[in-house]
């Protein structure tokens, strides 16, 4: 967790200064490193003080540079060709910066609550489009087959919280993205050489983008696919293979399927419905660091 809350803070803070009316301004390769460096340097003897001369935690802050420097450069490369920019950071929902999301059901109201790490928007035809990003420092993919199950709802109700507090109606759902944040793992290589370069495009990221092709193209201009999980055709259209891509009518339906799966457990805790039912399926095991399995009855 310390190392996840690290690498936010660094990102954070190297891409909020770097935007300047509107457009992100990157920093050439020298620039960028003595960047990444000062901001670790800073961050570090915050938080481990007399520790940080140790030579053991030395060396894993410079592992984490090297690393901070190829997501750093990854956002850096998307951002010289998008018309996206970066306008949101710990984005409070229901903490300040945005109201909650009410969802009233039969017994009750849920109120839900979270911080957005990034927003990104980008106006077309006098529409506002908005992404919102999700650094991950672990190995998390985005599953439309786990949000069909009830799993990892929070970034596309932070999608539509975000739209929704545009009470004009102007500002559209453009997608979801997890940012990987942790390095890529190169063949053999115990420390970054050279590959760098080529491993920077590793940095892919996994969510759901509008099926546009004007949206589309604002994240990545020429549509290949690099560093958004949808493509374009030679003809302009919307790769058929882009599976990650959804029309905003299907944004709509997915919101109202979303909302209607959490009236159901709200209604259910509410009840006090407090089955033992667990998720155990392939990798994912609900029981693994469940604090009360030393008692619980299905075991």
């Amino acid at each position: 967790p310390e190392i996840g809350t690290f690498v936010h803070s660094i990102l954070e803070e190297f891409v909020s200064a770097r935007v300047e009316d509107g457009a992100f301004v990157p920093l050439n390769d020298s620039d960028r490193e003595k960047e990444v460096d000062r901001l670790t340097e800073t961050y570090i003897l915050s938080v481990a003080g007399e520790y940080a001369a140790d030579k053991r935690f030395a060396y894993a802050v410079k592992r984490f540079k090297k690393t901070l420097n190829l997501i750093i450069k990854n956002i850096s490369a998307e951002f010289a060709q998008s018309r996206f920019c970066p306008d949101g950071f710990e984005v409070k929902i229901g903490m300040g910066d945005l109201p909650a999301v009410e969802i009233p059901t039969e017994k009750g109201k849920i109120r839900l609550c979270g911080v957005v790490d990034r927003t990104d928007t980008c106006v077309i035809d006098g529409k506002t489009y908005l992404r919102v990003i999700d650094y991950k420092t672990g190995d998390k993919r985005f599953s439309f087959e786990r949000v069909e199950k009830g799993l990892d709802l929070q970034l596309l109700m932070y999608l539509f919280a975000c739209c929704a507090a545009d009470k004009t109606g102007n500002t559209l759902p453009a997608g979801v993205l997890y940012m990987p944040a942790s390095a890529p793992k190169l063949d053999g290589a115990k420390e970054y050489t050279d590959a760098e370069e080529d491993a920077v495009y590793e940095f892919k990221k996994s969510g759901l983008v509008l099926a546009d092709p004007n949206i589309i193209r604002a994240m990545e201009a020429d549509g290949g696919g690099v560093f958004i999980p949808a493509r374009l055709n030679k003809d302009g259209s919307v790769s058929a293979r882009s599976v990650s891509a959804k029309t905003l009518e299907e944004f709509d339906a997915l919101e109202e399927k979303l909302k209607g799966t959490l009236r159901t457990m709200g209604d259910r805790l509410i009840s006090g419905d407090m089955c033992i039912s667990p998720i155990k399926e392939g990798s994912i095991n609900a029981c693994r660091y469940c604090e009360y399995k030393s008692f619980c009855r299905k075991e």
